[in-house]
């Protein structure tokens, strides 16, 4: 491998990094990286392959007031060299028998993305960014060159374009003192001299002078102003009281943030409906400081993903990306999904999905964070790696989001922070205003007022009436004021009939087995094998119950692991925990055999095999079920009585998640739950 490239320094006197490559996250004594360090005109390599650091550096200082100076630098196992122009060269070996350098494909130029440098290693010299230009680089990798500077995606901060200064002549007026910032600039201005040019007599955003309504905040322009406004203001100056429903966001200077909602740390959804009017733009972001984030952008029409688990640093190849499919057009609405289900990560956009993987040890910290749409207070404190480009607002509209099904509204009591939103259709009447397939309709002077459909009330159709006023259909049971829908059915009082072939348990669910297909009833087979293929992100819960008098036999998650309970004709207990394996509540499909021999139990996770053991008192057709009654997700309870009570005190928790299929003595008959009886039952749609 050999690098070289250009540099032209805006001071001798300082100690700062040109190049530098290395690992992720904290570099020590033995991690692999390569270094070129700028030390008061002393140019320095440093290297190490794991065995030590090595550092060769030129014997004396470039020469001062040159336009630029070419550094070239390679190495070849352990040997590596230096040569700067009219330097000469310099070559030297690393300590040890390495010979490959093991680094991620990140190059960093004129500084490092870590604050105040504290990851690099400390057999560098302590640094600071690199005053000056960097340019013409090129990488050699065997005979192919590749200038990195016109080929490749490039991230960085606080860079302005080389030998060109902000502050040219006409930049600040009327004496104002012009400060250079990288990419940009600011003007000082002389007394009785106002405006970021200092070209105006008196400050437009004086209280005397703007009419920027109270609360909002006046933000000068080089010859005019305009307003900020809070949370239900609008118009030009501000100066209207708006009850917001679909937001729409300008894209200048505009966002909304929620108050911080506990999100479960494996498992969370948020939906809405979005109508972008640009290819570009933040649309959501979750995040504290940078440590782990969930941000959500449109990149060129199409919806982007990046997420960054806690336990990984900060860099885009710790970063994961997921885009959709979906292209958005302009002005068009979409229904849009994102969130976690275990380890899966998910972007959906009318119903098209995509899916990525987190790794095992992965976790997301983002219960508590403020939820924010539409863009940031300051966009500058947006991670760089949150987003593929500039960090743009959005410009558009939301409406109709929920948080893990929860509906939630934009009102003072939901809105932490927001700025420069307005109302999208320009009318109360919006998509939000009326809940529960209520109708709005608009009186003479233009107020907003709902029709509900007969199962709910309020002013906004958001309250359901008391089941035990009105009853449930369909056979649903009404408990504590809400209806428990027989299977096919759902809606809060059962109304609305559904077909259920992938049944979706909510944790309070349960399945009634009575037949494996229309020809055999289960009271008169003898299980001897069982087959189950599940997916859930929850650590507890019942899969799978059977029982015949004192009898039983128990299957489920506890702690993420397999549990296993059962007693047979003694009436001795038997309880199975297999914690070995990785974890079952991760989201991920598995299927789960086991197999009832007369001796033998036999137990495969995803087709391995993880537990094999004798039982000498097992005996043939262990579960003559005669009853005839197996139970998926859960099991029916009496008044005041528990799943722990039920179970024999076995399991804690119905089961949450989805069965896609279930089996019995090597045969998979249901893989279509429509048929059966059972209670609160969704329709599956885990991504």
């Amino acid at each position: 491998m050999e690098l070289k490239f250009k540099f032209s320094p805006a001071t001798m006197d300082q100690i700062s990094i040109l190049m530098f490559i290395g690992k992720s996250g904290m570099h020590d004594g033995t991690s692999d990286h390569m270094a070129v360090s700028f030390v008061k005109g002393f140019i320095m390599l440093t290297w190490n392959l794991g065995a030590g650091p090595r550092r060769i550096f030129t014997s004396r200082p470039i020469e001062k007031d040159k336009e630029e100076y070419l550094v070239k630098l390679g190495r070849s196992e352990r040997r590596a060299w230096l040569a700067v122009e009219g330097l000469g060269n310099v070559t030297g070996r690393s300590k040890g028998k390495f010979v490959q350098l093991d680094v991620v494909p990140m190059l960093y130029l004129g500084g490092y993305d870590s604050l105040y440098f504290s990851t690099l290693p400390h057999d560098l010299p302590l640094h600071t960014g690199f005053e000056g230009c960097i340019f013409d680089v090129e990488l050699k990798a065997g005979s192919v060159v590749i200038p990195l500077q016109s080929s490749r995606h490039a991230l960085g901060r606080a860079i302005g374009q080389c030998g060109i200064s902000e502050c040219h002549e006409n930049s600040c007026q009327n004496g104002g003192i012009c400060l250079h910032h990288a990419s940009t600039f600011s003007c000082l201005c002389q007394d009785g001299w106002f405006g970021p040019l200092c070209s105006l007599q008196y400050n437009p955003c004086d209280e005397t002078r703007h009419n920027c309504s109270s609360g909002s905040v006046c933000v000068p322009y080089e010859d005019t102003y305009e307003c900020n406004c809070p949370f239900g203001k609008t118009g030009k100056f501000c100066q209207n009281n708006n009850e917001l429903t679909d937001i729409t966001f300008s894209g200048k200077r505009s966002f909304l943030s929620l108050i911080a909602v506990d999100l479960i740390p494996t498992k969370f959804d948020i939906q809405f409906e979005l109508r972008p009017l640009s290819e570009m733009g933040l649309v959501l972001y979750i995040g504290s400081n940078g440590k782990s984030f969930f941000s959500l952008s449109i990149q060129s029409g199409f919806l982007e993903l990046r997420t960054l688990p806690a336990n990984r640093i900060q860099t885009t190849k710790e970063v994961l990306i997921l885009r959709s499919r979906k292209l958005l057009a302009k002005g068009n609405w979409y229904n849009v999904r994102v969130g976690q289900f275990g380890r899966k990560l998910y972007v959906a956009v009318e119903n098209i999905t995509n899916t990525v993987l987190l790794e095992r040890n992965d976790h997301l910290k983002l219960s508590g964070d403020l939820i924010f749409l539409g863009g940031l207070a300051d966009m500058s404190e947006l991670p760089t790696v949150a987003v593929a480009t500039l960090p743009i607002p959005y410009t558009g509209c939301l409406r109709r989001l929920k948080i893990d099904t929860k509906p939630i509204d934009f009102n003072f009591s939901t809105v932490k922070i927001s700025q420069n939103v307005d109302d999208c259709d320009g009318t109360p009447c919006g998509g939000d205003y009326c809940k529960n397939n209520g109708i709005c309709w608009l009186d003479s002077q233009l107020k907003p007022h709902c029709s509900c459909t007969k199962f709910y009330g309020g002013s906004r159709c958001e309250n359901p009436v008391s089941c035990q006023e009105k009853g449930c259909r369909n056979g649903g049971k009404c408990v504590n004021y809400g209806c428990n829908c027989v299977m096919g059915f759902s809606g809060a009082f059962c109304e609305t009939a559904t077909k259920v072939t992938t049944p979706e348990f909510m944790g309070n669910s349960y399945i009634i087995l009575k037949k494996i297909d229309k020809k055999r009833d289960l009271g008169k087979i003898g299980v001897k094998s069982l087959y189950i293929n599940f997916t859930t992100a929850d650590k507890n819960g019942l899969i799978f119950w059977g029982s015949k008098h004192e009898n039983f036999v128990g299957i489920g998650i506890e702690g993420g692991h397999l549990k296993l309970a059962y007693t047979i004709k003694n009436g001795n207990r038997t309880i199975i925990e297999i914690p070995e394996t990785e974890s079952l509540a991760d989201g991920i499909w598995h299927t789960l055999e086991i197999s009832f021999g007369k001796t033998n139990l036999l137990v495969k996770i995803d087709g391995k095999i993880v537990l094999s053991q004798n039982q000498s008192n097992f005996v043939a057709d262990l579960f003559d079920l005669s009853d005839g009654v197996l139970y998926l997700g859960g099991l029916p309870t009496e008044k005041n009585e528990t799943i722990w009570q039920k179970t024999h005190n076995m399991f804690h928790a119905y089961f949450k998640g989805c069965i896609k299929a279930f089996g019995i003595n090597n045969i998979l008959a249901v893989t279509d739950f429509s048929h059966y009886d059972g209670s609160n039952i969704g329709i599956c749609n885990v991504i």
